[in-house]
């Protein structure tokens, strides 16, 4: 067995690649809305099919490589859904490409390096496809397998040619984020100290025309306000340096680090143990220098606080310290025969939580598509929605929610489209909303868009206004007292639920409102109304006052609905008894039930 893995090494370094980037292309189609239909991701979609051409934002024209097929397909007038399945791929096909290239160049460290990277430090991230960073990382494992072929360059063309073609991967990647200067800064001090190539000339060209280049981008081309807003000043990271423990972005990366993303910080750990004994005291001393100061850079830049995703989006950097100094250390210290066996656990360990990231994810289009079956039983088809009644936990962010809805519900035709803009003002727009052929696009050009303008093969709106999905509580027209256990009954869409990646599950509930009267969703006043719970647990209760969840649209007959359940800590079988509670007054003793089991 180990004389058929030394013999047959490079073939199975590929068939692993193959293995591993076929998965990422199987979980970019099943999940495809998961990942297009979020956040900034939704956004450009919608751009590109408005505009019929690339999405382009911040100067990051590198973003055109993710989106060229999508956009050919999209200008050959295929569905909504092919459209955004092949917006879902486009990167993992990047991504192959590079892998392929780097075989070419029979750099098989590098090719294993490239796997690592892609998927050590990334959870969540993943189903982000606005992909210029990770693709910027990917490039930069390209990039060190041109400087540091595995055999040396044997003519002084070959050596040009590194120099040249690196230079242009340098360009390249700052045009895809600013971030990949930290993976550029790494790889070539790395080469310098462990290879000792302090005499290197084109090695220190390369550097310094790293360090020009990305000079001249970050401080003198970026002109936009949100990129220079991302830098800290030096008096701010002065002041919250001695605070970023306990900052949220301090109090996030300790439980992700410990509960998430372990595998990266094991090979942290292996390969420092590994430095060590080879007695490589200028790299002991560099990957977790390098690597803190990078963590407390992001941590400042955060110190506020940011949604989980934004967090994660930046941590996946660390994949390239941990992958690069694992490959070195396993090349300089394990045998052929062994690697894989060291590598393989590694990968499908940080590939599997990848897999299980996708609940939150799930959770949101879940969200989406309750918001459109409401939607649709109304004669517009445009609305608003309540931040008070944004699901927060696991909707993370709000403001890409008119594009999210309106691509979700396109999937079935250009005619079934709806539109949800989320306001924390339901009456904010009341000067808008009656508007011929409004749409309500980002909070900060909300008036961006025009529905009659949008693409009629895929959007057609009625020229109609928006309605309200959410009233207030405290509104006269609503009496608590009116509904009761007689009038309001829940019902679970499931007999049982199970826990899943997330620390809550979200249970999908029907509730019907047998009275002639609007039940009002805002929780406001001296007394709003909450769906909650209770959970038991062999005749005990374990959870009496439970996690409140708001109703996500006004009732009226029958809605779908979701109720937010956090988990008990303990592993089990529990019987979760839902119900409403108006605060301070009553339970409403309505025992609607199911079975929770917590994994």
């Amino acid at each position: 067995m180990m004389g058929y893995i030394e013999k047959n090494y490079k073939k199975l370094v590929i068939i692993t690649g193959c293995l591993f980037f076929s998965y990422f292309l199987f979980l970019s189609w099943i999940y495809y809305k998961e990942r297009v239909l979020s956040f900034d991701p939704a956004f450009f979609a919608f751009q590109i099919i408005d505009t019929q051409n690339y999405s382009i934002a911040l100067g990051r024209w590198g973003a055109i490589f993710s989106q060229i097929l999508p956009l050919i397909a999209l200008k050959s007038n295929c569905s909504m859904e092919t459209f955004l399945r092949l917006f879902s791929i486009a990167p993992i096909i990047n991504y192959i490409i590079v892998f392929l290239i780097i075989i070419a160049l029979k750099n098989y460290r590098a090719a294993i390096a490239l796997m690592l990277v892609l998927c050590l430090g990334f959870r969540h991230a993943f189903y982000y496809t606005t992909a210029e960073l990770y693709f910027g990382l990917a490039l930069s494992v390209l990039f060190w397998a041109i400087i540091a072929p595995e055999k040396e360059y044997d003519t002084a063309i070959k050596k040009w040619l590194a120099l040249l073609f690196s230079i242009v991967l340098i360009y390249i990647m700052s045009y895809l984020h600013q971030l990949t200067v930290f993976a550029i800064v790494f790889i070539l001090i790395w080469e310098f100290i462990s290879g000792n190539k302090y005499k290197d000339v084109r090695l220190w060209m390369i550097f310094a025309a790293a360090s020009i280049w990305f000079y001249i981008r970050i401080f003198v081309l970026t002109n936009t306000e949100y990129e220079s807003e991302k830098i800290p000043s030096l008096s701010v990271f002065i002041e919250q340096l001695p605070f970023i423990r306990y900052s949220p972005s301090g109090m996030y990366f300790k439980h992700y680090a410990k509960y998430e993303i372990w595998p990266l910080f094991l090979v942290f750990f292996i390969s420092w143990i590994y430095l060590f004994k080879m007695k490589k005291w200028l790299n002991v001393l560099f990957l977790p220098a390098f690597s803190i100061a990078f963590l407390v850079l992001i941590l400042i830049t955060y110190y506020k606080g940011e949604s989980a995703l934004m967090y994660e989006n930046y941590y996946t950097v660390f994949g390239v310290f941990a992958g690069i100094a694992f490959m070195y250390v396993l090349y300089n210290n394990v045998s052929e025969k062994w690697r894989l066996l060291w590598i393989i656990p590694l990968l499908v360990i940080s590939v599997h939580g990848i897999h299980n990231a996708h609940a939150s994810f799930t959770k949101r289009v879940d969200y989406l598509d309750r918001l459109v079956s409401e939607g649709r039983k109304h004669e517009k088809k445009k609305f608003l929605v309540s931040s008070q009644n944004f699901p927060w936990q696991y909707g993370w962010v709000h403001w890409a929610l008119p594009f999210e809805t309106t691509l979700y519900s396109a999937i079935a035709g250009a005619d079934s489209v709806v539109t949800c803009f989320v306001t924390p003002e339901i009456d904010k727009y009341d000067s808008l909303i009656n508007k011929e052929n409004v749409f309500l696009g980002p909070e900060w050009a909300v008036t961006w868009f025009e529905s009659h303008h949008l693409k009629q093969n895929y959007f057609r709106f009625p020229s109609s206004g928006y309605a309200k999905l959410n009233t207030s509580q405290a509104d006269s027209a609503f009496h608590e007292s009116d509904f009761d256990k007689g009038n309001i009954l829940i019902k679970p869409l499931q007999d049982t639920y199970y826990s899943d990646a997330d620390s809550f599950i979200v249970a999908e509930i029907e509730i019907t409102n047998l009275l002639y009267k609007t039940f009002a969703s805002i929780p406001k006043g001296n007394n709003p109304v909450f769906l909650s719970y209770h959970i038991e647990q062999g005749g005990k209760t374990v959870v009496f006052d439970g996690k409140r969840t708001p109703l996500e649209a006004d009732l009226k007959g029958k809605i779908i609905q979701s109720i937010m359940v956090t988990l008990p800590e303990k592993k089990g079988d529990y019987t979760v008894e839902v119900d409403l509670v108006t605060e301070n007054k009553r339970w409403w003793e309505i025992r609607s039930k199911f079975k929770l089991i917590v994994r």
